[in-house]
């Protein structure tokens, strides 16, 4: 029972942390808390099981499904954030204007592809097989491989290329950077194309296990705040997937354990302790006293 419970919460674990890893990338390099994620997950997710149930369509399915996410996010930095950001306008403002953004791009997907969940046609005949006392759905595998590999080609991006260096510099000190001569507006760009990818691969990935329905975003970017804050500033990809998959797998054992009603307590419990212990993070770099 507990080994079938802990590979159950893995998938669920997996998409967490590459959800937690877009809100963090986005919150680390622009100080942006992106509420319109609530709306990007579910319209990326709905686009790819409609085209994926299509008998003409579905080779498009994963490139429109990119596509789509990539769009959206980069126009909420576009059209919204960055002005603001110029502006120099407080953070409250920036979270009111992406509840704004998510209010309307959910109603534009309630208008077009209506309010009940989506599955794609093969999720119920997905083969399964037992590894000891263990039952696994190749769904659930496809949903683990998905995210990790996006994941592991994000952070190569990062780790092979000069953008973690500029992205981390632009969230520290936006102004100086500014000075240094470097493209702002290229460099947010850039931390929301990343963004995008990882927001269609954890929809995707979802879609794949689960189904998705337009109001599972919510409560998906509330748990990736969640795992924002309890990774820190140090990291823009190890804290927040780390954090994220912690908490997916407690939310995971406590589904199977306790009633769906439990899960979201113990989770913000979680924040709330973690926030009494140590405010800043748990992985946040250690400052100085007169840094304070």
């Amino acid at each position: 029972m507990l080994a079938q419970v802990l590979w159950n919460s893995i998938p669920t674990a997996l998409i967490l942390a590459v959800n937690a890893s877009a809100f963090a990338l986005i919150h680390r390099s622009s100080g942006v808390f992106h509420i319109a994620f609530a709306s990007i997950w579910p319209a990326t997710g709905t686009l790819f099981i409609q085209l994926s149930n299509s008998s003409l369509l579905w080779p498009l399915a994963i490139p429109a499904a990119i596509l789509l996410s990539l769009a959206l996010t980069v126009m909420c930095d576009r059209l919204v954030y960055a002005p603001l950001s110029m502006r120099s306008d407080s953070s409250l403002a920036a979270i009111t204007a992406s509840l704004g953004l998510h209010v309307v791009l959910l109603s534009s997907v309630l208008l077009v592809a209506g309010s009940e969940t989506r599955m794609l046609s093969t999720v119920a005949l997905s083969p399964a097989f037992q590894l000891s006392q263990v039952r696994i759905l190749w769904s659930q595998l496809h949903s683990c491989f998905i995210v990790t590999a996006a994941l592991l080609l994000t952070a190569l991006i990062l780790q092979m290329t000069s953008a973690s260096m500029k992205l981390r510099a632009l969230g520290d000190d936006p102004e100086g950077v500014e000075l240094t001569g470097l493209n702002v507006r290229n460099t947010r760009s850039v931390a929301f194309l990343l963004a995008g990818f990882l927001t269609a691969a954890g929809a995707i990935a979802a879609s794949t296990d689960a189904g998705m329905g337009p109001h599972q975003g919510m409560p998906v970017t509330l748990m990736a705040a969640v795992a924002t804050i309890l990774a820190g500033d140090r990291t823009l990809l190890l804290g927040a997937s780390l954090a994220g998959f912690f908490i997916g797998t407690l939310q995971g054992i406590v589904a199977g354990y306790c009633p769906a009603r439990w899960q979201e307590v113990i989770v913000f419990s979680t924040l709330t302790l973690a926030i009494l212990i140590k405010g800043e993070g748990f992985l946040s770099a250690v400052k100085r006293l007169e840094e304070r």
